[in-house]
């Protein structure tokens, strides 16, 4: 398991929110690292030229040569300049450039590499934004590769189900035992509720459906909160698996959830696909009543 995470540029973009600017400063007032916090809250928003417009400003900060002896500069500058490169390649995502947000995410490894012990700077964000930009753009080989060479992607995966959909997805066309692997040590140790659904799809996907199945009843028992949880559990199993099987599986959470309606208007579709057209009566009728 991971420890305690630091504070990514690309977590700070989910989060910026909170962040407030004194709007009588012009950008030229601002600090190199208000402006790269400006950048990152404009880029959630969608506006791809003010962001790059921000970004050049902080860069014109920087000494003029970090561009090409970024080695040599000094712990901070490295962090500025790491964190605007970050964010410039996320930019060339959100414009679909996957091309080119591949060498820029690259080019913020080669930084990071000069700068393992600074703080502010994580490679192995830039690693998940590089593989995640390879698989949005279908190198799926690529994803391999990579995943082979970074060993600490394999426990991040626990803790990133955006990452281990992009990685389990990746290998499942590319290695299916490497792709099981992550998927096994999903189920094992993490605890998040959409990446367990989706271990449980790979299963399916890989012919396991006695295991899958037994996962999936597991899954609904132990993580499962609301009704919306059951029914993504139950789609996995009317996707991949016998209709018999999704007949047991809502039965059974019926039994201790009999007041999810959306449940037995389910298993009523289900019955009919089955010929039982008594026992979808029965379901019906209770909830007309």
């Amino acid at each position: 398991m991971l420890g305690k995470p630091k504070k990514f540029i690309f977590s700070i973009i989910l989060s910026l929110s909170s962040f407030t600017i004194c709007y009588g400063k012009t950008l030229e007032q601002l600090t190199t690292s208000e402006l790269i916090k400006l950048a990152a809250r404009i880029t959630t928003s969608g506006k791809v030229s003010k962001a790059q417009e921000i970004l050049n400003e902080a860069e014109l900060r920087l000494p003029s040569t970090i561009s090409d002896d970024y080695a040599t500069a000094s712990m901070d500058d490295k962090a500025d300049y790491f964190e605007i490169e970050l964010l410039r390649g996320i930019l060339l995502v959100k414009q679909q450039r996957f091309e080119n947000a591949q060498a820029q995410f690259l080019r913020t490894m080669k930084i990071g590499e000069t700068a393992k012990n600074n703080p502010r700077i994580n490679l192995q964000e830039s690693h998940i934004l590089y593989l995640k930009t390879l698989f949005q753009n279908k190198n799926y080989e690529k994803v391999e590769q990579f995943y082979a060479n970074q060993k600490s992607l394999r426990s991040a995966a626990v803790e990133d189900a955006g990452l281990f959909y992009t990685l389990s997805e990746s290998l499942q066309k590319t290695s299916v035992p490497r792709a099981l692997d992550l998927t096994f040590l999903i189920i094992e140790k993490s605890r998040d509720f959409d990446s367990l659904v989706h271990a449980i799809k790979m299963l399916y996907h890989n012919n396991l459906h006695k295991f899958a199945f037994s996962k999936a009843t597991g899954l609904s028992i132990e993580h499962a909160k609301s009704q919306n949880d059951i029914e993504k559990i139950a789609a996995v199993i009317y996707e991949n698996d016998k209709i018999d099987n999704l007949v047991r599986f809502l039965e059974s959470q019926l039994l201790l959830k009999p007041d999810y309606k959306a449940l037995k208007q389910k298993l009523a579709s289900a019955y009919i696909n089955q010929g039982k057209l008594k026992s979808a009566e029965i379901l019906l009728r209770q909830l007309q009543l």
